[in-house]
């Protein structure tokens, strides 16, 4: 019922009219249930509905195609006198090609080619009664024998030598029986498009599922401080762990240090000699040890008091030894930072408590920001930018690629040209069905983001938007490039889910571009996404808008690219329709 409903709207058809066609073909070809699949129906009942659709419209000029190739004879005989029918009672022209010659013998004329020429043209009792056979079989056979004893080739020459009555070449515009440009084509187009979107759920399902699966893994598992890490601890001046408040008179104020270090996220575990705690270590067992030494608060008390006229043995005492595992680097220098902020708040609050200004140990630098706030690295809010731009640019070039690709695979692509659909309408309408699904998708997965991850967005909403929308209307152009270029869906589809970690990386998406490869830092800025990437960072992290160059910059370049895509389709749709 949609698909002929689809093909008789396209071809100008009233509802009305298509209804009772339909039902009317039905009850003609013997069909199954309208409102049936046609991917369930067999061979047989697939090319009725095919010819029940060439017979929708009732056309005065019918050109088929093997039309009763493979169907029983029952079928083949309904549909001859369909055809027939139609001559007679509409006058219309029936030019039909067929292998099986014998069931010709309902045609007004035959032509017969062999070779690629026209060796014979006539009523099938002409052609019996001037070859003097019974079968038109027959009547094939004897020219067959006659073109092969006169050596005839494919050439124009030797067919004007054959000796047979006819000799033209016929040539017909069948412009005129198609139809037009056509207003209702891109609303009906359009339908289709949101009809098999919901046909082929699964699958599209499948191609938003696996870029979102991939951007969930990548916010999950990426810029998030390390948790349950194991952490060595040698206090030779207190087994003490619970010694807070702290205070000037403590004797053992290598326990506040400690107590600052622990945390959550931190588990330490006592050993009693710094032997063990680096072999533990060494063995990645842990991934730190931190060595306390004897005697530890009166060496930092008399550092405190002399400064630098310490002696040594202050100085050697009063140092607590820390080794990490960088093996493991990112761990190293998250713990790394850590010992330092914990050492830096316990010093404060023990200065304090010996009535001293607690600023005396301060680095000389004022610092605007916590550069020890090792909870939040910035790295989720660094990455995510990058990591939603990607996304958003893969979801459309996946289905916009699928989609025309599997309309091109099941013949409806080609159907539709030939019912006079231009090829850019069928682009046009996409376009619009594309956009509508990406603007709902990309608005979705933005604001979800921001919301789940707490991300901060100090600049222009609006312009956050407007880069994100572009951004998805660009996947859509590249989406239209695969599709004219690749020859199978399974190609178009991969080559945008192989791009998502090529895109990470060679984007500035995980890690700076100034961390790159010198060589390749001119094609990372080419790619489509590096420059809006640095600009979404810009406006959401610095709060720029359009005046700053570098937020500018990314909004020209996915611009370009559009242009580029657009610019490249439009070529290729030329040179096809």
């Amino acid at each position: 019922m949609e698909f002929m409903r689809y093909f008789g709207t396209l071809t100008g058809l009233p509802s009305e009219q298509i209804r009772s066609q339909i039902n009317f073909l039905a009850d003609l070809l013997i069909l199954p249930s309208v409102n049936s699949k046609i991917k369930h129906l067999d061979y047989s009942e697939k090319k009725r509905v095919s010819f029940g659709l060439a017979l929708l419209r009732e056309p005065e000029l019918l050109v088929l195609d093997e039309a009763t190739f493979g169907l029983d004879t029952l079928y083949k005989e309904i549909i001859w006198k369909h055809l027939v029918y139609l001559t007679r009672k509409f006058n219309a022209t029936v030019i039909i090609t067929s292998s099986g010659i014998d069931e010709l013998h309902n045609a007004d004329i035959i032509g017969i080619m062999r070779k690629g020429l026209l060796v014979a043209e006539g009523s099938p009792e002409t052609l019996l009664s001037r070859f003097e056979v019974e079968t038109l079989e027959c009547t094939f056979a004897k020219l067959s024998t006659q073109q092969d004893n006169r050596g005839v080739s494919n050439t124009r020459a030797h067919f004007n030598n054959f000796g047979l009555e006819t000799d033209y070449v016929a040539r017909y515009i069948v412009g005129d029986y198609l139809t037009d440009k056509n207003r209702g084509h891109i609303k009906v187009l359009v339908w289709k498009n949101f009809l098999w979107f919901i046909r082929y759920w699964l699958t599209n399902l499948s191609l938003i599922a696996i870029p979102l699966i991939q951007c969930a893994i990548l916010f999950i598992c990426y810029g998030r401080p390390p948790t349950d890490l194991d952490v060595a601890v040698v206090n030779y001046e207190s087994s003490q762990r619970d010694c807070k408040p702290i205070s000037c008179e403590n004797p053992h104020v290598a326990c506040n240090y400690v107590s600052y270090v622990a945390d959550h996220f931190i588990n330490l575990v006592d050993y009693q000699s710094e032997t063990e705690a680096l072999a533990s270590v060494i063995s990645g067992r842990h991934y730190a040890s931190v060595v306390l030494r004897e005697n530890y608060t009166a060496a930092l008390k008399s550092r405190m008091n002399s400064w630098q006229d310490a002696d040594n043995w202050d100085i050697f005492h009063s140092i607590i030894d820390v080794t990490c595992d960088f093996s493991k680097a990112n761990i190293g220098t998250f713990l790394k930072l850590h010992f330092h902020k914990g050492f830096r708040q316990f010093m404060k609050e023990y200065m304090a408590a010996c009535q001293r200004n607690r600023n005396d140990v301060s680095l000389p630098f004022q610092w605007k920001n916590d550069v020890y706030d090792i909870m939040n690295l910035g790295m989720t809010q660094y990455s995510s930018p990058g990591i939603l731009l990607t996304t958003i640019f893969l979801l459309p070039v996946g289905l916009t690629a699928f989609s025309l690709m599997s309309e091109k695979r099941e013949g409806v692509l080609d159907r539709t040209l030939n019912a006079g659909v231009r090829l850019k309408e069928i682009l046009i309408s996409h376009l619009i069905s594309n956009v509508v699904i990406m603007v709902l998708l990309s608005l979705t997965i933005t604001g979800t983001t921001i919301y789940l991850l707490n991300l901060t967005v100090n600049g222009p909403i609006v312009l956050v938007g407007a880069l994100v929308l572009l951004t998805g209307f660009c996947g859509i152009c590249a989406g239209y490039l695969l599709s004219l270029t690749c020859k199978s869906e399974s190609s178009a589809i991969l080559i945008p889910l192989a791009s998502y970690v090529p895109c990470v990386c060679m984007s500035a998406i995980l890690w700076p571009i100034q961390g790159m490869v010198s060589a390749l830092r001119p094609l990372a800025y080419a790619l489509p996404l590096t420059v809006p990437v640095e600009a979404l960072r810009s406006i959401m992290e610095g709060g720029w808008g359009l005046t700053n160059t570098m937020v500018c910059l990314g909004f020209v370049t996915i611009i370009l690219w559009i242009i580029v895509f657009v610019a490249i389709c439009y070529f290729l749709v030329r040179q096809k329709d």
